[in-house]
């Protein structure tokens, strides 16, 4: 059936991704937004739609990324998906944090974090007050940071999250080389 494979190419494509195959996954991608679109599927096209700006970001195409990124998020909030529109909107936020734009970065976190906080996702919430913890070291917003990165933590720890405990320790240790302080505050 069509939804199947439509379901099948999006794996595919998320497969692709993640072994560093963007042509592939495109590819993939591309075909299931395809059916998606005869079928319908509004949520699987904002999904694709996403994981397609993703493929853009990798390949450093930033513009295209955005409009593809914009197009999903659009479509997420017209569903009224909530956590859909938050994981939108943390990817986001990273592809912001990429072309430098700092402001729309925290902007974004910031919007991301509410709507995770509302639905109920602590990991979520723990993820927002990471990249927020690195936007606002990046701005120079220190106790900012360092009161983010904790909050974090604490939910990575709870979680048992320790890929992101680790992540986030890294992320410590690289603000300590770098002089910053923003772990120096107790």
């Amino acid at each position: 059936d069509l939804a199947g494979r439509g379901r099948v190419l999006h794996l595919r494509g998320t497969l692709e991704s993640q072994q560093g195959h963007p042509d592939q996954a495109r590819a993939a991608y591309e075909e299931s937004l395809s059916l998606r679109r005869e079928l319908g599927d509004e949520a699987g096209m904002a999904a694709i739609l996403t994981n397609l700006a993703l493929v853009a970001e990798d390949e450093g195409d930033l513009d295209e990324a955005e409009r593809l990124g914009q197009e999903g998020l659009a479509r997420r909030r017209a569903l009224g998906d909530r956590r859909a529109v938050s994981v939108s909107l943390t990817n986001m936020g990273m592809l912001a944090t990429v072309r430098g734009d700092l402001p729309q970065a925290r902007e974004r976190f910031l919007e991301a974090q509410s709507l995770a906080e509302e639905v109920g996702d602590p990991w979520v919430v723990a993820v927002g007050r990471h990249n927020l913890a690195n936007v606002s070291r990046d701005l120079g917003e220190l106790a900012a940071a360092a009161g983010d990165v904790r909050i974090a933590l604490a939910a990575y720890v709870e979680h048992d999250d320790r890929w992101s405990v680790a992540h986030a320790l890294e992320d410590v240790a690289v603000w300590a080389l770098a002089g910053d302080g923003a772990g120096d505050e107790d």
